[in-house]
Parts: C-alpha cells; structure tokens; sequence
C-alpha cells in the first residue's frame, strides 16, 4: 500500500509538472525510477494513465480522470494526517476550575 500512495503522490506531481524530469529533480531521483513508478501505477491500475513520446507526455482521458480523484484523496488524506497531528498538540475542549468563594 505504500508503494501504492507513492506511486499515486508521483502520478499527481507529473501531471502537474509536464515532465518526469521536473518531478525527479524535485524529489533528488531520476527521470527514469520516476517513469518506472508511473508504470508501476499502470500496471496496479491495468490502465493507461500517460502517453509518452521521447519529446511529449500526455494524460490519457482515464489518466484525468484518476488525476482528479487522486488529487482530492491525497488531499483529504494529508488534512486527516495534518488533523491526528495537531489533535495532540492542541489543547481543545472546555476546561472547569474549582476555587474557593473568595477568590
């Protein structure tokens, strides 16, 4: 399952870079183990998600189609982190004090 998010968190970022290149350069990789997770994604997926040419990468229509889902999940998915994350550091609820009359 982690390969899997992954592989989606990668699928997004080339998409919304254009270019395997820019996406491995963003995550200190190479173009080609950016290409080998998308293919990976395929295979899970049995779909075609990118077209690729040695000069142009395309989204597919089923590959915009999953883009904008994945986008959304992802989202949802880091604000459910970020959410656990700060339920522990943020004191919430109401707080009762007891203190004598005179006070």
């Amino acid at each position: 399952m982690a390969d899997f998010l992954n592989h989606l968190r990668i699928f997004v970022r080339v998409v919304e870079a254009g270019s395997f290149t820019a996406v491995a350069k963003e995550n200190d990789s190479t173009a080609a183990q950016i290409s080998r997770a998308v293919s990976s994604l395929e295979e899970e997926l049995q779909a075609v998600v990118l077209h690729r040419t040695t000069r142009h990468l395309s989204v597919t229509d089923v590959g915009a189609r999953f883009y904008e889902r994945a986008k959304a999940i992802l989202g949802e998915l880091d604000n459910a982190a970020d959410e656990a994350r700060n339920a522990t550091q943020k004191p919430s609820g109401r707080i009762r004090v007891h203190s004598a009359p005179g006070l």
